[in-house]
């Protein structure tokens, strides 16, 4: 029953016999049986074999893979070999090639190989995007580049990471945040809208008075607040929600350019989209018409062409041509 057999533009790779499953990164997945973890390649084979010593993170980027054992937390290539060994009492995935770790409350930044780029002695670090990461000193908030050093002196209550290539922020006495790009200048400030999302494709979504809508990077919507949710652009296109149970997909005018209706509906990855039809989920192309079907219980974002899919008595992967 779950053979590779060619179904249009994608067939079964690996059979459901998984508990969980998420995406391939690096040529590798984390899956998990009966609660215990181990990573896979693509042809279904377990690479890294899970061990009562170890606790895989699901994340993994930069060719390494976040370790948890008894002696701490550290990192392993994607062949197994150990990079940093554990020794950290807390440890993120790594992101533009470094990895928040931290000792005894206190938090510093290494790079790929596991050497200090950024001292641990910080009471909170960030994660990095745009080759930059918050930092809080002296109960302000600032950047460090990739290098460890200043790029966004401390003068904020309140910042993000960067995503999309804008972080949200907000300065002292203010009562609403605001944007600022890389350079640490306010693009403009969120007093207008009720709440607002991450910019994707140069838009964001944005609410007003409980409806959705997109702006541009200067704060002018673009798109007026129409929609009851509103998701980010990928691949020029964004599902949009109409009433209830009824998404739609429109481009960066505002346009319905997808008039086909789905109960649920996610953002392009790879070209295809994840929709779900009553009570099934398939993909979509970007001209609005099924790659796959909708018959799987529920199906994870397309990842180096393969996409997680559950079945009713497991999780396996479907690969796309």
């Amino acid at each position: 029953m779950y053979e590779r057999v060619r179904g249009g533009s994608w067939v079964v790779a690996i059979k459901p016999k998984f508990d969980y499953a998420d995406q391939f990164r690096d040529g590798l997945a984390p899956v998990e049986i009966s609660h215990r973890t181990s990573f896979i390649n693509k042809t279904g084979k377990v690479v890294i074999k899970h061990s009562n010593k170890r606790e895989f993170h699901y994340g993994s980027s930069c060719h390494r893979i976040l370790i948890h054992t008894k002696d701490g937390a550290g990192y392993i290539s994607t062949s197994g070999k150990l990079i940093v060994k554990p020794q950290y009492d807390y440890a993120e995935v790594y992101s533009d090639n470094r990895a928040v770790v931290g000792k005894n409350s206190l938090y510093g930044v290494i790079d790929e190989q596991g050497n200090i780029v950024v001292p641990i002695s910080y009471k909170y670090i960030g994660t990095y995007g745009a080759g930059l990461c918050p930092y809080k000193e002296d109960d302000l908030f600032g950047y460090l580049d990739l290098r460890g050093k200043v790029a966004i002196k401390p003068q904020f209550v309140r910042a993000s990471d960067f995503l999309g290539g804008f972080a949200k922020t907000l300065k002292p006495n203010r009562k609403t945040g605001g944007y600022i790009n890389c350079s640490g200048v306010e693009l403009f400030n969120f007093r207008k809208f009720d709440s607002i999302g991450v910019f994707s494709e140069g838009i964001a979504p944005v609410q007003i008075h409980g409806l959705w809508g997109y702006c541009d990077t200067e704060g002018t919507v673009v798109i007026e607040p129409s929609f009851i949710r509103a998701l980010p652009f990928k691949s020029g296109l964004a599902p949009v929600q109409v009433d209830v149970n009824r998404y739609v997909y429109i481009d960066a005018y505002g346009r319905t350019t997808i008039e086909k209706e789905f109960s649920e509906a996610r953002p392009f990855c790879e070209g295809v989209a994840a929709v779900r039809h009553m009570y099934k989920w398939g993909f979509i192309n970007t001209l609005g018409n099924y790659v796959v079907e909708p018959q799987f219980i529920d199906v994870g974002e397309c990842s180096e062409n393969y996409a997680p899919a559950m079945w009713y008595h497991g999780v396996g992967y479907i690969e796309f041509f």
